[in-house]
């Protein structure tokens, strides 16, 4: 097993920094976007709307039972939802493009015949 796989909490872990880490800073510009995606293991990708929209329940459950146990204050715990709810508003837009998309690709087809 590997060190990165051993250290791995799951979603929701303490964060510690090491002394030499930089925190992202978009005004100082301190850290590159390569590193703050290799420090969260961020994978720059597109999922696809069905695949992240699966993700984004799976998250929340688990988000929302860490909550639970966190000694975070009320108002951090509002910002935290508040993140969820700008993320499933993106992907609601997203779902409702979509079927947009294929209804109007339908009574094209419609109308073609």
């Amino acid at each position: 097993m590997t060190e990165e796989a051993e250290l791995d909490y799951g979603l929701v872990a303490p964060l510690g920094l090491p002394p030499e880490s930089k925190a992202p800073d978009p005004k100082t510009g301190l850290s590159t976007e390569e590193e703050y995606d290799r420090y969260f293991r961020i994978v720059r990708d597109d999922p696809g709307l069905l695949a992240w929209s699966r993700t984004c329940a799976r998250i929340d459950g688990e988000v929302l039972e860490d909550l639970e146990r966190t000694s975070l204050t009320p108002e951090d715990k509002v910002r935290i939802l508040q993140g969820l709810l700008a993320v499933y508003r993106v992907t609601l837009e997203r779902w409702v493009a979509a079927g947009e998309a294929a209804l109007a690709g339908a009574e094209g087809e419609e109308a073609a015949r």
